[in-house]
């Protein structure tokens, strides 16, 4: 009876959902009835989040060894997927501060008018939720894309006055995005196991419809690009483009793919003169989307400065590369250290960047396969080496490729990949809350 049990993916859920309950109840007990310290309270409480996520992937794990997929159900997967999501809604973010954030640069466009690439939330003290939404991060301006920028204001425009209502509308955008980005991972493998890699998977549902980062719309429009991209006519590999457009235009990263993008596009045609026509739309389109977006907060160059100081900030969330370097100058006695580190670095990984764009352009097989496999070598070379601020739930877009890429091959190795990322970005979120 047992080993039956084990084997269906019904049993596996309830044990997942009931683990969830135990969670939140020792969370919320955390300081009930106990006069103790703030720093004891943290203590305790990022040690239940810490074995609320390592447990989950443990349980993962024991999915993996013992549940029959042959017969689980994409319907189950993805039904139980969703009522964890909608389990973690009702939960204010615990370790970050970023949907606050989000709140208060969108009220600056939607309430105020003005510009948050050139006026930081800080001088809006008068606003009726400043004393509620004011994080470390107030004063500084944006560096988010445009398009979410648009998206904030709009959602800040609906509630208005009501910051409660605002909050959960922002968690219930996120939240169906996440739901979304399972079924998109699902349409791109066919590939039940991936599916319950991505849609159960502990870390991303704590940081994506608990903690509500933005990182969930920028994945959904790199799957959408991918599923389009795969699937579609030559129409269709434009519009890929332009989603690929899109999530740069939330969050900058996905730039770094344009190049391998316009590579596969150009080799996918079996005419030349096809082949330049599909890689011209596609820039145009991406240009376009550019231009749009931009342009209303065009007022100057320094709506970039934002970007351009933290590229420069030296930090303790830094790159692997990054910190190395720093050590190794220090050692070595070079003066201002920090800033040499940060600039070898840099020309590290823009080095290493040409070299992969040159050998996938001169690769023989340009299959969908491999060109997810380079997107994913790509990232974690960028993550390795190249960024000053590098935060936990980052791990999330690769971890999100690599399960592509597993239910595209059934390559194990990365079914482990996924879990040890999946564990670090849990552990790394406790230095500090960001």
């Amino acid at each position: 009876m047992i080993a039956k049990l084990q084997k269906d993916v019904r049993f596996w859920a309830v044990i997942y959902f009931a683990f969830y309950f135990i969670f939140l109840f020792l969370y919320r007990i955390r300081s009930f009835g106990v006069d103790l310290s703030v720093s004891i309270i943290e203590l305790y409480s990022k040690a239940i989040i810490i074995a609320w996520v390592g447990f989950g992937i443990f349980l993962q794990i024991v999915i993996f060894k013992n549940v029959n997929f042959s017969k689980a159900e994409f319907k189950q997967i993805i039904f139980y997927g969703i009522i964890f999501n909608i389990f973690l809604l009702p939960l204010l973010p615990l370790t970050s501060t970023d949907l606050f954030n989000y709140i208060a640069r969108g009220r600056i466009i939607s309430i105020y008018s003005e510009n948050p690439y050139l006026v930081p939330y800080s001088l809006f003290q008068d606003d009726a939720f400043y004393f509620s939404l004011e994080t470390v991060w107030s004063s500084n301006t944006l560096i988010y894309g445009p398009f979410f920028v648009v998206l904030s204001g709009f959602l800040t425009a609906i509630m208005k006055e009501n910051l409660i209502a605002t909050i959960y509308l922002f968690k219930l955008l996120f939240l169906v995005i996440n739901i979304a980005n399972s079924y998109l991972i699902y349409r791109i493998t066919f590939s039940k196991k991936s599916t319950l890699l991505y849609a159960w998977n502990p870390f991303i549902l704590y940081e994506f419809s608990l903690d509500a980062h933005n990182d969930s719309l920028l994945i959904f429009f790199v799957l959408l690009s991918l599923l389009i991209i795969r699937n579609t006519n030559i129409t269709g590999k434009v519009l890929s483009f332009g989603l690929i457009t899109l999530s740069f235009l939330i969050k900058l990263f996905s730039i770094l793919f344009a190049p391998f993008y316009l590579i596969y596009l150009y080799y996918q045609q079996k005419k030349l003169a096809l082949s330049y026509y599909v890689v011209f739309l596609s820039l145009l389109l991406g240009g376009t989307l550019i231009i749009l977006f931009y342009y209303p907060f065009l007022e100057s160059f320094y709506i970039f400065r934002r970007l351009f100081e933290v590229l420069d900030e030296t930090t303790i969330f830094a790159s692997p590369f990054v910190v190395f370097s720093y050590s190794i100058l220090k050692k070595l006695g070079v003066f201002d250290y920090y800033y040499w580190g940060k600039l070898l670095s840099k020309f590290m990984f823009i080095a290493l960047y040409i070299l992969l764009i040159k050998r996938f352009y001169e690769t023989k097989k340009k299959d969908f396969i491999n060109f997810v496999n380079i997107l994913i070598v790509v990232l974690g070379t960028f993550y390795l080496t190249a960024l000053n601020w590098f935060m936990p739930w980052y791990l999330i877009f690769l971890i999100s490729l690599m399960i592509i890429y597993f239910g595209l091959t059934d390559d194990y190795k990365y079914v482990y990949f996924i879990f040890g990322l999946s564990f670090l970005g849990i552990i790394l979120n406790f230095p500090t809350s960001y």
